[in-house]
């Protein structure tokens, strides 16, 4: 079972490595709207609150399964 797997994880790793770049500045991207978001929420002295901060959370999964979807169906 173990074996079995590893080897799926390596398939996968292998299918999705032309794309790892465009994951990763995807994420980065995200993460960059965050850190403006609450700066601009500290500058216009707004409140933070968990509920804006999911948006975030949700917004990187989306995105991400979106360019993988993509990519899949290419």
């Amino acid at each position: 079972m173990k074996e079995w797997a590893r080897n799926l994880i390596i398939a996968a790793v292998a299918v999705f490595a032309p794309i790892q770049g465009m994951l990763i500045t995807v994420g980065v991207l995200v993460f960059m709207d965050f850190v403006t978001g609450i700066w601009a929420a500290k500058k216009l002295q707004q409140p933070i609150t968990s509920a804006k901060m999911r948006t975030t959370v949700s917004k990187l999964f989306i995105y991400q399964i979106a360019l993988i979807t993509g990519f899949l169906v290419e």
